[in-house]
């Protein structure tokens, strides 16, 4: 059985071992083969990276899969996660932040006020051989975590949550409005991938203006940013055809009139 893991060599680098077979040849001083197997039958041991973010599916059978790490996304901005790294750890939620920021809210508060955060990705396909790599400088964000400002936190948090949310609509009444118009011609609707292009830049300028405006609801401003987006993408098919006009039209109301997500209680 594998040697119980520790911080920080044996847990990064030796949960997957391997075990080599050479086959002699018949003077014994030379291999003619070799094999490679897995080390041992042992289930590989369940730890924790302190420097890393975990997903919990509860949903799975197997109580060792229920976990998983949060995977690294070149295309998804840092502050879309800040409702995983400012929320305390919640037996019932989803996510949870990576453990090291449970030691940090122990640092004196002028450490906290000027304290950043570096945001390392690797975000790579298993069957490819290109790599993409990124890197991120956060604000000083510590101050907000919900053990220190838990109005902040969550005002946060619904933000990021609404901002997912005005994404996710807004991908879907794209395609639908690019359906109507082309009657289902094509399986590829370019509008929503260009869209959502266009609305992440925009969304993250709303996001930090309605953490200085607690008044402002954030599902109308997100809604406002997405159909923004929605019609600058579409403009050119607005102006030739009335049939793209009309549908788009009925895009940006759904965006408005779609309900926003439950919100958490603080």
């Amino acid at each position: 059985p594998p040697r119980p893991p520790t911080w920080p060599g044996r847990q990064l680098t030796g949960q997957n071992r391997h075990a080599i077979l050479l086959v002699p040849g018949q003077d014994g001083t030379t291999v003619t083969d070799a094999y490679v197997t897995w080390a041992t039958q042992q289930p590989k041991q369940i730890t924790t990276d302190p420097y890393l973010a975990y997903r919990f599916i509860p949903e799975r059978k197997n109580v060792a899969r229920r976990r998983t790490i949060r995977r690294a996304d070149a295309s998804r901005a840092w502050w879309r996660d800040l409702e995983t790294l400012l929320l305390a750890p919640d037996e019932h939620g989803t996510h949870r932040r990576p453990a090291i920021f449970d030691t940090l809210n122990d640092l004196p508060e002028p450490v906290r006020r000027s304290l950043r955060i570096r945001v390392h990705g690797f975000d790579q396909d298993g069957k490819v051989i290109d790599r993409q790599w990124y890197t991120a400088l956060t604000q000083p964000l510590l101050n907000w975590t919900q053990e220190h400002d838990p109005v902040k936190a969550q005002r946060i948090a619904e933000c990021c949550r609404e901002a997912e949310h005005a994404a996710h609509r807004l991908a879907t009444v794209a395609k639908q409005a690019w359906d109507t118009v082309t009657h289902g011609r094509t399986t590829q609707p370019p509008w929503a991938g260009k869209a959502l292009t266009r609305y992440w830049p925009k969304a993250e300028t709303v996001f930090w203006r309605l953490l200085d405006e607690p008044g402002t609801e954030a599902p109308t401003a997100f809604a406002a940013a997405a159909a923004a987006a929605l019609r600058e993408v579409t403009e050119a098919a607005r102006i030739r055809h009335t049939s793209a006009g009309r549908a788009v039209a009925h895009a940006v109301r759904d965006l408005y009139r779609q309900p926003s997500t439950p919100r958490k209680a603080a």
